[in-house]
């Protein structure tokens, strides 16, 4: 299959699933801004802010006129220079068997490409990650968040055009993957999302230390309840439980990882649901994973973790700070799960062997 995967690169999801579909004997092109790899140092087939000449670079076979032109037509004629870039957009993804949308499209208006995939019957499969469709402003009433205040950035973009991004999805997409707490608008069901994870990268370790050495690792630490957490692991340790914190911040994604395969327990978060990609990548690497997760999710959806908020975080980690043993069962059992269920390699076949499938978890 020709497949095209963009283009807003999250967490390093663009780049590993185009190296696995290449593995599994697939034609793959990825576009994505290496600027936004954050803490990754991944490169892209096509840069969608430079589609144009990434696209004339790939194709040897266009001769040379064709990039002159485009940029004799930035110089003096600014509209035929889009038509122009359009007509290259559509060429380049009328060859595509499949299209793989993450996050929004950056080359060409949303509504456009998900129409002109539609109607050149091009399947897509949607992977929605978070912030781009979830509402916070519904999501602190449905969960009633009532400590914590999100910042403004949260609020950007609002609740009807996220409303209508979600709608344009679910009038155009072939299968949907997302989770509730994201979803709150949905009228369509989907599937639920399974995060896929190159399984080589991670080192596994139990430490199985009597006093163990826990990390909480925010990437924002408002949405991530940072300050409870923190508090009542000082509280802990006053009362004078035995363990070793490490908070940790920005730090490049091969050092998160030698630290998670130091760690006995990750402390992940408590505002939104999980695990998450932190929360899985210390599955991955003999964490015990402590962090909030549904009640009311689908067995689809069950990972072995010990599930923390704001009401109950103080009596749940006391627990497994003192248990060594519920340790050592609860980082068997999450590597376990996460291998049989989250294993990129998995995770690339069930995309493919789902599309057509019209099962849904919600």
């Amino acid at each position: 299959m020709k497949i095209f995967i963009g283009s807003i690169e999250v967490a390093g999801l663009i780049h590993d699933l185009g190296e696995e579909f290449k593995r599994q004997g697939h034609e793959v092109t990825t576009i994505a801004d290496d600027v936004n790899s954050r803490f990754y140092n991944y490169s892209y087939d096509i840069n969608p802010y430079n589609i144009v000449n990434d696209f004339l670079k790939t194709h040897s076979n266009w001769p040379k006129i064709t990039k002159i032109t485009y940029q004799l037509l930035g110089l003096f004629f600014s509209n035929l220079q889009e038509r122009f870039r359009v007509t290259l957009i559509k060429k380049m993804l009328r060859d595509a068997d499949l299209f793989i949308f993450i996050w929004s499209s950056a080359f060409w208006e949303e509504e456009k490409l998900l129409n002109f995939l539609n109607s050149n019957s091009i399947p897509i499969i949607t992977l929605f990650l978070g912030s781009e469709i979830r509402d916070y402003q519904e999501f602190t009433k449905k969960y009633n968040i009532t400590r914590w205040v999100f910042p403004q950035k949260y609020f950007q973009i609002s609740t009807l055009d996220k409303i209508n991004k979600l709608r344009l999805h679910e009038k155009y997409s072939t299968q949907i993957y997302s989770v509730p707490d994201q979803s709150i608008h949905a009228i369509r069901p989907y599937r639920h999302l399974q995060l896929p994870f190159q399984v080589d990268k991670f080192h596994f370790n139990i430490p199985k230390r009597e006093h163990p050495v826990v990390i909480h690792c925010p990437s924002e630490p408002y949405i991530k309840g940072t300050d409870v957490i923190k508090d009542t692991l000082n509280k802990l340790k006053l009362e004078g439980l035995k363990f070793e914190f490490e908070y940790v911040s920005n730090i490049p994604h091969n050092e998160l990882l030698l630290k998670l395969a130091n760690a006995d327990v990750l402390v992940d978060e408590i505002i939104l649901h999980g695990p998450g990609l932190l929360g899985f990548e210390g599955m991955f690497s003999g964490c015990a994973v402590a962090t909030k997760h549904l009640n009311d999710s689908p067995s689809s959806f069950s990972p072995p973790i010990l599930a923390i908020d704001e009401e109950n975080i103080y009596e749940k980690l006391k627990l497994l700070l003192t248990n060594k043993k519920l340790r050592i069962e609860l980082a068997k059992k999450g590597r376990d799960y996460a291998l049989e269920n989250n294993d990129i390699k998995k995770i690339v076949k069930d995309l493919l062997t789902q599309l057509d499938s019209k099962e849904t978890d919600y």
